[in-house]
């Protein structure tokens, strides 16, 4: 039986700048790299909460935007308002300001640095929160 995410896989051109976006603004923690047997960096995990992991894979060649099936990752935050302040303060875009989506929760979208969309929702409902 499925009981969650285990983890989020991205492909990302830049390791650096993905560094800067999900450590430095998402506030993610570095865990650990994979290497390749020739020694290179292959793969690194980050923290996103407890249990709960990103792995970023080094790209190996420019792409085309063949992502066709990926949309976006969710990530519960504790206050949607204020965490788009704090990570529009540290320069992320936001792309959808703060609204109550057909779930009835409140939702706002920003992206990292490659375009990939980011979902931070508040895990409470809208209407509890009243």
């Amino acid at each position: 039986m499925i009981q969650s995410i285990a983890h989020v896989a991205l492909e990302v051109p830049d390791m650096d700048k993905a560094f800067d976006f999900y450590c430095g603004i998402m506030g993610f923690t570095h865990k650990r790299t994979l290497y390749n047997a020739d020694g290179s960096p292959s793969i690194q995990f980050l923290e996103i909460a407890p249990g709960q992991m990103m792995e970023l894979f080094y790209a190996e060649a420019p792409k085309v935007a063949d992502a066709s099936w990926y949309r976006h990752v969710c990530l519960f935050v504790s206050n949607v308002q204020e965490e788009v302040a704090r990570i529009r303060a540290l320069g992320a875009p936001i792309d959808v300001e703060p609204c109550i989506g057909k779930s009835g929760f409140w939702l706002a979208y920003t992206r990292d640095p490659f375009g990939n969309a980011i979902e931070l929702m508040d895990p409470v409902p809208a209407a509890e929160q009243a």
